[in-house]
């Protein structure tokens, strides 16, 4: 949008920032002179609730047009709920069948003669878990507007239009920054969790070399002499545990002790994150050849440039997860995967939630002739071992033995 206004906009924009500012609507701007003379109340009004307005109306703008937004990791639940400080999840375990009593068997044989009854009002209470993921966190950043470039703005429709471009272009790729990393994190935490807690990590070099009973290593692998088949081979075994997830299982998750959590994953509620190096090669080089374009279709895939660092496929980090009786704790060591290919996951398994975020300027630095504006943000995010999830990895090869958790 901030590429796109017009001298329309002008008008619309800046009546609405008086109304903010000031509370009023007794002056409108509908042409030259009239938006000068907004523009002049405004400022004599003061420019502290005048830049308080324009980082409000830009956060609502923002937020409206949210769906419209680029970005890494878009695939992560992202929700705005202001009293979320607190998430829970209520997890109902499987009840065992129990004996019939509508007819006589071999395991009671005489529960419907004459003289007896059964008990219809024998209780059997609903077996439950609760996951309470806790905390807020905050941050805050501020930038320095000075006092000539809102005169300036004021001055027509041209020079207003400038600069709230500007202002939405930097206010934007702030904000967009700043949730990037958050979905970043999470999906960090997430992935080494994963490894830490040694629930569902595969290795898929190891795991190609055991099917076919080779010693290849990773170079190997990914060297155009052996690409084409192990490609093939690390599609195929996604596309099987998309489907196998499907079924209401406890295999790919975490349990706690004493209570087996049953959960299934419906396509629609599968993501899948990629490295996007690995997949563009084999998307150039080995799927003409091997597949067609339905067959390529795994689950609602995202490519990303890199997990850590951009360009990378390295993890090393210290996650924090759940014990076996489900109390938050953080992992001993840090969690160090040299090459991560991917994450196969419940959408439901991990999430951020940006309670909420507002804006204040500082009075007028009569010194320096300028206002700071503070934004300022609190947020939660969890991740749920419970839920359904693979992480895949490609080991060294014949010599790397440090993956010893396969499904």
């Amino acid at each position: 949008m901030a590429n796109s206004l017009v001298v329309q906009d002008a008008y619309l924009i800046i009546n609405e920032l008086y109304k903010m500012a000031t509370g009023r609507e007794n002056i409108k701007a509908v042409d030259t002179s009239s938006f000068v003379s907004v523009g002049e109340t405004m400022l004599r009004t003061g420019v502290e609730p005048t830049l308080k307005a324009l980082s409000q109306w830009c956060g609502r703008t923002y937020f409206e047009r949210e769906k419209y937004r680029s970005g890494v990791f878009r695939s992560i639940i992202e929700n705005n709920e202001r009293w979320g400080a607190i998430t829970r999840e209520i997890i109902s375990l499987p009840l065992d069948a129990e004996a019939s009593q509508d007819w006589n068997t071999d395991l009671n044989e005489n529960q419907l003669a004459n003289g007896q009854s059964v008990d219809m009002y024998k209780i059997n209470a609903p077996k439950v878990v609760e996951l309470k993921f806790y905390g807020s966190k905050v941050l805050q950043s501020h930038i320095t507007r000075f006092r000539d470039q809102l005169a300036l703005a004021f001055s027509n429709e041209a020079e207003f239009l400038m600069f709230v471009s500007s202002y939405m272009t930097a206010y934007y790729n702030d904000i967009e920054s700043r949730n990037e990393a958050k979905r970043r994190l999470t999906v960090l935490n997430f992935m080494a969790g994963i490894s830490s807690l040694g629930t569902n990590e595969v290795d898929l070099v190891k795991e190609y070399n055991t099917t076919y009973g080779t010693e290849l290593t990773r170079k190997q692998l990914l060297s155009s002499e052996h690409h084409r088949d192990f490609m093939a081979f690390v599609v195929a075994r996604i596309k099987k545990d998309s489907k196998k997830m499907q079924d209401r299982t406890t295999k790919y998750h975490m349990n706690l002790t004493g209570k087996d959590i049953l959960r299934f994953t419906r396509p629609e509620n599968q993501k899948l994150l990629m490295y996007t190096d690995f997949w563009i090669d084999s998307e150039t080089q080995v799927f003409p050849t091997v597949f067609n374009d339905e067959q390529l279709k795994i689950a609602d895939k995202e490519l990303v440039n890199g997990w850590q660092e951009f360009d990378s496929p390295a993890i090393k980090i210290r996650p924090n997860i759940i014990d076996e009786n489900g109390v938050p704790k953080t992992a001993m060591t840090a969690v160090n995967l040299p090459y991560v290919l991917g994450l196969l996951y419940d959408r439901r398994a991990m999430g951020v939630n940006n309670q909420w975020m507002y804006s204040a300027a500082t009075p007028f630095n009569a010194a320096g002739g300028y206002y700071n504006i503070f934004d300022h943000y609190r947020f939660n995010a969890w991740n749920n071992f419970t839920h359904n999830a693979i992480l895949y990895v490609l080991g060294e090869g014949v010599q790397d033995d440090t993956v010893e958790n396969r499904i």
